[in-house]
């Protein structure tokens, strides 16, 4: 498995966290908001539309989606300020299914012919989520290794002399 020595070159993995999850919890709410605000649009159009639907599903499932990342981005928050290893497991476990949505609707909307501005929109944020699970991993490996290291180190006896 590959990992990180370092976040961006210029910080350890655990400021790497803690500045992640700060950069998410500001970005995914952000984004949340834009996407209901972009809901009430829609509904909007449906009600002036004649045949009345409009596809809301995905909207309400995206959204719920960047809710739940914007929660899971603090726990990567409290990770990296509390040094603890089970929170970045907590974080990287209940990361995966909030990730393997926003992958299939990515997937879906190149089935169905995006255009290329929307898909560096949805599909930049997306590498960038993958580099910072990369930097979540590293920090939960490196915390393992110094737990192991620090669980077989032998004690060192002091010699007092009378």
């Amino acid at each position: 498995m590959i990992v990180c020595t370092s976040c961006c070159y210029y910080f350890d993995l655990r400021w790497g966290c803690i500045v992640s999850g700060a950069l998410m919890i500001v970005y995914y709410p952000f984004v949340a908001y834009l996407l209901f605000a972009e809901l009430a649009e829609v509904e909007t159009e449906l009600h002036e539309s004649i045949d009345g639907s409009v596809e809301t599903q995905g909207f309400w499932i995206l959204g719920f989606t960047y809710s739940i990342m914007a929660v899971l981005s603090f726990v990567l928050l409290l990770a990296g300020l509390l040094n603890s290893s089970w929170l970045c497991l907590v974080y990287l476990l209940a990361h995966i299914p909030p990730f393997l949505v926003n992958s299939f609707y990515l997937f879906v909307s190149i089935l169905y012919d995006i255009d290329l501005e929307m898909f560096i929109i949805y599909a930049v944020p997306q590498i960038l989520v993958i580099y910072i699970d990369l930097v979540a991993y590293s920090f939960l490996d490196e915390r393992r290794i110094i737990t192991a290291n620090r669980k077989y180190k032998k004690p060192q006896i002091k010699v007092i002399e009378y």
